[in-house]
């Protein structure tokens, strides 16, 4: 059993579906509208179990939009991060590299910290604006980010899959080992990750 909280980070650019995200994970449920006009880090408890081991998580939502002051204090004891970007804008997956970068420079840990990059709003086929084959292709060449996933908060895709990716590296790396294998999104919620091949966003 796991005693101590872990904290995840959850990054993206204006309206990805950050707040949906994580209500799903804590909640289970879907909520049309939220209320996001709060302080620039807030954070949401949940629990997830993993191969027998329950993990307690605070999930702290990135909201500031303003400028970088808050950074460091955000990214303070990070264990891990979940970048978000939605298929349906398209400079949103161009910031992906931006937040990986701010990632990488901010969590000062002796290692580094595990990765997972989800596209989000699925389940809208109307505008999309991304390819999300060739976005994996672009991640496999960093050693960090330990799974790219599809998700929807409204129907709940692949939200306990990409938690799955984060705790197996959290465990590792409380194991004392090397940060991830590369893991496929097509990988369900109990197996062990296969190899995948995961290019910088190429568009439609």
């Amino acid at each position: 059993m796991a005693a101590r909280w872990h904290k995840i980070v959850v990054l993206g650019s204006k309206s990805v579906g950050k707040s949906s995200f994580i209500t799903r994970k804590q909640l289970n449920v879907f909520e049309e509208t939220l209320n996001t006009r709060t302080r620039s880090m807030d954070y949401l408890e949940t629990n997830h179990m993993y191969k027998g081991d329950m993990y307690k998580l605070r999930m702290y939502e990135h909201r500031y939009e303003g400028g970088d002051c808050e950074i460091p204090m955000f990214f303070m004891d990070a264990d891990a991060a979940v970048i978000l970007y939605s298929c349906e804008k398209r400079e949103s997956c161009q910031k992906v590299n931006d937040w990986i970068t701010k990632v990488r420079n901010n969590c000062q840990n002796e290692r580094p910290i595990p990765i997972v990059i989800c596209e989000t709003h699925i389940d809208t086929f109307n505008k999309i604006e991304t390819k999300f084959s060739n976005v994996e292709k672009q991640y496999n060449m960093y050693p960090d980010v330990v799974a790219c996933i599809q998700t929807s908060a409204k129907f709940g895709t692949g939200i306990e899959e990409a938690f799955n990716h984060l705790v197996r590296e959290i465990q590792r790396r409380e194991n004392g080992q090397v940060i991830r294998t590369r893991s496929s999104s097509t990988m369900s919620q109990t197996e062990e990750p296969i190899p995948w091949i995961c290019s910088c966003c190429f568009f439609y």
